[in-house]
């Protein structure tokens, strides 16, 4: 949600750091992501209930109290350090099916990170709800999907049961808030979560932010990850 789209854009400045500092070190981010919602697997369609309409009634309904705390300010000032302007009014679920199932067609065509940008952007910004179909598509081809195609895919159930499984293995992995995100090595026997579980001490475990963070906090990850590379 709105973190993890700070996240990002958090990400994306420490990235951008690092390949200035160090010009002739080639870094490459995978990236790998998992529906999750506050909801977990539950089939309550939360876009059918007029209390959830927008993002900052689903908010304040879920976090009873958010308003009067100055958490919608927090994330305002959050979002303009990483250049991002909020509009709390959009159209709001707390089950985006539909986007998700978008996110990981783009996925299959190489396309993920750039059509999470494309949806992002519309959604947290310009006030085109990722609910509304017509965005998701507008956002496709942005990107260069085959429009066409999308448009099949969001007619169909594709990519449906994978999304609502992996709302439901979200709980059961214990992960209750976003962002999360894990950062693994290249070229090592990895472990933790989405992956083996540790069975020797030559397994690497992964680097864990849960938040946005800062481009400083990932910094240092990359820098690490960097040092600690084959030569």
């Amino acid at each position: 949600m709105t973190s993890g789209y700070i996240g990002k854009k958090n990400i994306q400045r420490a990235l951008g750091i690092f390949h200035a500092q160090n010009p002739h070190v080639a870094l490459q981010v995978d990236v790998t992501r998992r529906p999750y919602s506050f909801r977990g697997g539950s089939q309550r369609k939360i876009r059918d209930d007029p209390s959830a309409s927008t993002w900052a009634i689903g908010l304040k309904n879920h976090y009873p109290g958010y308003w009067q705390n100055g958490k919608f300010t927090q994330l305002r000032n959050l979002g303009n350090k990483a250049g991002i302007c909020f509009d709390f009014d959009t159209k709001f679920n707390w089950h985006p099916v539909d986007s998700q199932r978008m996110l990981m067609f783009a996925h299959s065509e190489g396309k993920g990170e750039e059509y999470a940008e494309a949806i992002g952007r519309r959604h947290f910004e310009m006030k085109q709800s990722a609910v509304e179909l017509p965005n998701l598509l507008d956002a496709a081809l942005e990107v260069g999907l085959d429009n066409i195609q999308a448009k099949l895919i969001l007619e169909s159930s594709k990519y449906e049961k994978e999304v609502w499984d992996s709302y439901t293995k979200m709980v059961h992995l214990g992960i209750r808030s976003i962002p999360l995100f894990l950062f693994w090595p290249p070229g090592r026997d990895s472990c933790g979560p989405f992956r083996a579980e540790k069975e020797s001490d030559n397994q690497v475990e992964p680097w864990v932010v849960n938040g946005s963070a800062n481009p400083e906090t990932f910094l240092e990850i990359f820098e690490t990850i960097a040092h600690n590379a084959p030569h």
